[in-house]
């Protein structure tokens, strides 16, 4: 077979790199963007990159965090090289809704040492042990692997999913991690839509923060979140901006970040305006209703060819990428077997 990726993000890679594990020799990947590219557009290279529960009635995400948290705790271990390190996670959610009051299964489920700590009407306190590491380190330690395996690549931005087929002869099968869903005969998911996000990655002497990422979901909408990187930096934010996609730094967006982090996280930021080393600008390519993964079939000049989607993940894309990743290519498997 002859599997084709479209999309170069850390979904696309992750899922190319599960189908690789699951035996498949002849793996390609068409891209506009990888990860050498430092642009608002692809978002891989800005993420938090870390893992946050939060309650949701979608099982499928449920699934997809929880395997990739699996996964994300055993290349700690095993992969140091990847920058992936396990530290304390830490939710602080204002006006809780009843998903975190009631402790649904849903945030909870299979996280190491969770502890509640604080539990009213208005403010919630949860800790666990989470992932975090550095997109800079993590994504291009998967193209190399990628890369090592065989991996053929085209730089190439398509218009449509059915010019997969002119740019690689004999494709038996195509997995769509185009962000925003890049459709068969042209155009995106119309149930996509890009999410601003814009962080702050800071210098910092506070060692206390070294070891734990903490998130504040404020009653007035607002998140403020700081992520330490594996190398001693820091990702404070931040914004979620529906529909924006001015790719440009705003000004009082930095100014108000770094105002509501000074408040909830005395001494992470200095004063001095040296601590910001970069302003990071990015667009989670979200989707109404939670992100897709299924199978379609397309027919390519006489053949019929699967596509397996996945994309929508919004600020996701890390938290839920080898769960991801193994289910597309469960899918892959199984229309492959009922040709058969």
């Amino acid at each position: 077979m002859t599997v084709v990726v479209v999309g170069g993000g850390v979904i696309g890679l992750t899922c190319a790199l599960r189908l690789f594990e699951s035996g498949y020799k002849d793996v390609a990947l068409i891209a506009e963007l990888l990860p050498t590219d430092l642009k608002p557009e692809y978002t891989s290279a800005w993420a938090g990159a870390h893992f946050r529960p939060f309650p949701t009635d979608n099982q499928d995400e449920v699934r997809f965090t929880r395997d990739t948290y699996a996964y994300m705790k055993q290349l700690a271990a095993d992969g140091p090289e990847s920058s992936v390190k396990i530290v304390e996670g830490m939710d602080v959610v204002e006006k809780p809704s009843k998903g975190y009051r009631e402790l649904d299964e849903s945030y909870k489920k299979g996280l190491d040492h969770f502890e509640v700590l604080t539990n009213t009407e208005n403010l919630f306190k949860a800790r666990y042990k989470t992932w975090v590491l550095d997109p800079n380190v993590y994504l291009p330690y998967i193209f190399r692997k990628l890369q090592e395996k065989g991996l053929r690549v085209v730089r190439r931005k398509l218009e449509s999913l059915r010019e997969v087929g002119d740019v690689i002869s004999g494709v038996t099968a195509v997995v769509n991690a185009s962000g925003t869903g890049l459709q068969v005969d042209g155009g995106f998911d119309t149930n996509c839509f890009p999410i601003r996000g814009q962080t702050l990655l800071i210098r910092t002497q506070k060692s206390e923060y070294a070891k734990r990422t903490i998130t504040v979901q404020g009653a007035d909408g607002l998140w403020t979140f700081n992520i330490p990187r594996p190398n001693g930096e820091m990702i404070v934010g931040g914004t979620k901006q529906i529909g924006t996609t001015y790719s440009g730094v705003r000004d009082e967006d930095t100014a108000a970040i770094l105002s509501r982090a000074r408040q909830m996280f005395p001494g992470l930021c200095g004063e001095n305006a040296l601590d910001l080393k970069r302003v990071n600008v990015g667009f989670r390519p979200a989707r109404r209703g939670g992100p897709r993964v299924s199978r379609e079939n397309m027919n390519v000049q006489g053949r019929s060819i699967v596509i397996i989607h996945a994309y929508g993940f919004g600020g996701s894309g890390y938290e839920m990428s080898y769960g991801a990743a193994l289910k597309a290519v469960v899918l892959l498997q199984s229309a492959t077997a009922s040709r058969m």
